[in-house]
């Protein structure tokens, strides 16, 4: 597990990305293959990586880590990514919860595994659908 962030420019289904912060000669080059992500890595410390980081890698999500505000009047909380696992709790039009980047993977095309921060301090998790929630700027 580790984090990178660099820029680059999408040309062809292909972005290679620098980074001055993590690691300055770095190299990271992702490209777009049947819908998957191949990535590899070039001159980076991989001291924390398994020695087979390189390869082909599943898109799990859209989501990005961060602020999400709710945009329909009432969005349940559920134990797990489907309808039958709806919770008493909910959000309501307006309150604004977060994505962690490490429950990201926890997260699924349709659902997200956000938390919730109540009045008093009372936080409360679970997924709710991707559909009720907007990404905050």
């Amino acid at each position: 597990m580790g984090s990178y962030s660099g820029k680059g420019t999408l040309q062809q289904n292909r972005v290679v990305l620098h980074s001055e912060e993590n690691d300055p000669g770095c190299v990271v080059t992702l490209n777009l293959v049947q819908g998957k992500i191949k990535a590899s890595f070039n001159n980076c410390n991989t001291d924390h990586l398994t020695t087979d980081f390189d390869g082909f890698y599943n898109k799990i999500t859209n989501a990005v880590a961060g602020e999400y505000i709710v945009k329909v009047p009432k969005a349940y909380f559920y134990r797990k990514p489907d309808a039958g696992s709806k919770l008493k709790t909910y959000v309501l039009k307006g309150d604004k919860v977060r994505l962690d980047i490490d429950r990201i993977g926890a997260s699924t095309q349709n659902w997200l595994y956000v938390y919730f921060e109540g009045k008093g301090g009372k936080e409360t998790a679970g997924y709710i659908p991707i559909s009720n929630l907007s990404l905050t700027d």
